[in-house]
């Protein structure tokens, strides 16, 4: 079985996060006219007499001009792109930078890539993130520290990888703006370095709900991808779960949890972590790149409703955590 040592800074936000959502996880009309027109003639003369017949009526039907409904109208609104722009700077990196991509058309996490939890239809941590290998700049990502339950202020893990210069992870503070979308942040590196700066996701149709710690049914997975240095986090998040889906108590040896998340839009879309007699093999989805594990060394809470995995592939190492409530 892998073991796996979470690299210095990397895998410090899920440690933090596990030992949280441990004691969490416990608890027409056509209108007719009709004229009629009659005339009479006479004519008198002294010596002749006439008799005069008053013509036939004559009756003439005019049809009035057809009455239609107005074509019906419709208003498109214009398609906005799903796109996540992130600016960043930081004058002890001598960093001043904007990265956008459109979160639909990322498929390898560590080329062309975007998240973002607003895009999801459930959100617990916020994420948003955006990778660009061509930009000098070429990963910027801002994590809460837990779960959001709306609009506000919260502390954030900062992530800056750049293509020539140092990778910085930062502590600091997220503020999300209403809906979800949008939002800045500032974080301080172990060594003082500040990183600061805002963040929005274009084409959002609604705020996502977010979890309660006390939700029935609820699922959140948290996982950290890295390869060659760099560290890609994705989460994904849903609420009413069917209970086949979760662990289903101590003692649990088949499948410990599956969650399938939105269908795009840079995120987990598939998470599938079967514990059977004698190891555990995992299938995670991220993007448009799907990933399988044959030997996951995978660790439970003595209630089985939360746990932590660790796996790898030859180019790839991947560390998580998750929690069924």
């Amino acid at each position: 079985m892998t073991s796996i040592t979470p690299s210095s800074g990397g895998l410090a936000w899920l440690v933090a996060w596990f030992d949280v959502i441990l004691p969490l996880a416990r608890l027409g009309v056509i209108a007719l006219a009709a004229t009629v027109v009659v005339s009479a003639c006479s004519a008198a003369d002294d010596d002749v007499s006439t008799s005069i017949v008053p013509p036939s009526p004559a009756v003439t039907a005019v049809s009035a001009p057809p009455t239609t409904e107005p074509a019906a109208t419709s208003t498109t609104e214009p398609v906005v792109p799903d796109v996540v722009t992130i600016a960043v700077s930081s004058s002890e990196l001598d960093v001043d930078a904007e990265l956008s991509v459109d979160a639909e058309t990322g498929g390898d996490p560590f080329g062309t890539f975007a998240t973002c939890s607003a895009y999801r239809s459930v959100v617990g941590a916020y994420i948003v993130g955006v990778s660009d290998p061509t930009s000098e700049v070429s990963w910027v990502s801002v994590v809460s520290a837990g779960r959001i339950d709306g609009p506000g202020i919260y502390d954030a893990d900062v992530r800056v990888e750049t293509s020539s210069g140092p990778d910085v992870s930062a502590t600091g503070t997220l503020t999300v703006g209403p809906g979800l979308a949008s939002g800045s942040y500032v974080a301080f590196s172990p060594e003082g370095v500040r990183i600061e700066g805002t963040f929005d996701c274009a084409g959002v149709d609604g705020e996502p709900a977010t979890m309660a710690a006390s939700d029935d049914g609820a699922i959140e997975v948290f996982a950290l991808l890295e390869r060659g240095g760099s560290e890609r986090v994705v989460s994904a998040a849903t609420l009413g779960a069917d209970p086949s889906d979760c662990p289903a108590g101590e003692g649990s040896q088949s499948l410990v949890v599956r969650l399938d998340g939105d269908d795009t839009l840079g995120g987990i879309t598939t998470f599938e972590l079967d514990q059977t007699t004698g190891g555990a093999s995992m299938r995670l989805r991220v993007g448009g790149a799907t990933y399988e594990f044959d030997d996951v060394a995978v660790t439970m809470d003595e209630n089985a409703r939360a746990g932590t995995f660790d796996a790898a592939l030859p180019d790839l190492t991947v560390g998580g955590a998750f929690a069924c409530t």
